[in-house]
């Protein structure tokens, strides 16, 4: 292969990764939601995947939100009342965060929460968010806002 061609190479491959480089920051700015920063979780969370992180990095950041939302693994026996409670235990004045390591090992918790974070993006209204989760989690079990769970 002849320098001119490999430069050319090079070349392509560059402004090909520049593009998707560009194309994914694009996508993570656009959101109309607020992420907690990397530094808020706690190390377990810190450890997992990055799927995982970005449901706690929503969950802190957007209590209010998901706390108006069931989930549906059966966490209701635990105290859970909402699906913000698969991961944060409290949060206080100060916005200290005691973290619940539940949703680490939870794939409902933080599907759902993605979940909410995609309909937030779409503009979906809230009533239909709930009902579009609750279509979709029931079938697994108990909603864990419901009495008696």
């Amino acid at each position: 292969m002849t320098k001119k061609k490999s430069r050319t190479k090079v070349l392509a491959l560059l402004l090909v990764g520049a593009v998707l480089l560009s194309a994914c920051y694009g996508a993570t700015a656009s959101h109309s939601y607020t992420m907690a920063d990397h530094g808020q979780l706690s190390n377990a969370v810190r450890q997992t995947d990055p799927y995982t992180q970005d449901g706690y990095r929503f969950a802190v950041a957007n209590p209010e939100i998901l706390a108006q939302f069931p989930c549906y693994c059966g966490c209701g026996y635990l105290g859970h009342t909402n699906n913000l409670d698969c991961y944060v235990s409290s949060i206080g004045e100060g916005r200290d965060i005691v973290f619940d390591e539940h949703a680490l090992n939870c794939s409902i918790c933080v599907d759902i929460t993605h979940d909410v974070m995609s309909y937030l993006d779409q503009g979906i209204p809230l009533e239909q968010m709930q009902q579009m989760i609750d279509d979709t989690y029931s079938r697994l079990g108990p909603s864990n806002m419901t009495s008696g769970t």
